[in-house]
């Protein structure tokens, strides 16, 4: 069986009174089908992910945009489970979330700028 080691670290000497130094880590093994690839979103829903394809998952995304706009006004990801939008992902933004594969994950885009490509991971556990 495959192993994925998904690491989180996010430090600052700056941003809070005191530094900051968090570094998480966990190994997730790989029972089921793995997947990656890049999407390019539109401004309806589609399906990236059926959750009759797939089980317990981690999943990774990340808005791709080219677009030269200021992020607030650059083109967003939504992230939703099966109608309701969950997440939104800015410019160059990324996102690590686990899935319990009951919904459909499905992606657009907010119809700002250029559609921007969603590069996205899935590993089933």
């Amino acid at each position: 069986m495959a192993t994925v080691t998904p690491t989180l670290t996010i430090s600052s000497t700056d941003a809070l009174v005191d530094t900051l130094s968090l570094s998480v880590t966990t190994a997730l093994t790989v029972t089921g089908q793995s997947q990656y690839g890049k999407k390019l979103t539109t401004g309806s829903l589609v399906t990236l992910a059926a959750a009759a394809d797939f089980g317990e998952s981690m999943v990774y995304l990340k808005n791709l945009s080219d677009d030269n706009n200021v992020r607030g006004s650059a083109p967003k990801i939504i992230v939703a489970f099966a109608t309701n939008d969950e997440i939104i992902i800015g410019k160059g933004e990324f996102a690590l979330i686990p899935w319990d594969g009951v919904a459909d994950l499905k992606i657009k885009n907010n119809s700002t700028g250029s559609a921007p490509y969603c590069e996205f991971a899935i590993f089933e556990f």
